[in-house]
């Protein structure tokens, strides 16, 4: 059974003088067709040399500048970790509760 990893930005700060986005909360899911698990996260941003008008961004550039700051192995390691925790609730391995 294959997990998708869903990156989504939920909210932008900005300045209203020029648009500059400085954070970016973000949320990241994993899921199967039965099983989830996510987490949620907050960027900031240093200043570009040349700003892309706010009204022009979209969800995927926002998503690379995070994807960016965080760096690769630090994605990687995120998204392993969600598919590890949708594999957990498919087939736990560690259980909970007393005997009696």
């Amino acid at each position: 059974m294959s997990t998708s990893i869903v990156w989504k930005v939920t909210d932008l700060q900005r300045r209203l003088s020029d648009g500059y986005v400085f954070k970016a909360k973000y949320t990241v899911d994993a899921s199967d067709d039965t099983y989830s698990f996510g987490g949620t996260g907050e960027m900031n941003f240093e200043e570009p040399e040349e700003l892309k008008p706010f009204s022009q961004l979209e969800e995927e550039d926002v998503l690379g500048w995070i994807k960016e700051s965080l760096g690769e192995e630090k994605v990687e390691a995120l998204t392993k970790q969600l598919i590890s925790a949708v594999a957990e609730q498919r087939t736990p391995t560690i259980g909970t509760g007393t005997p009696w």
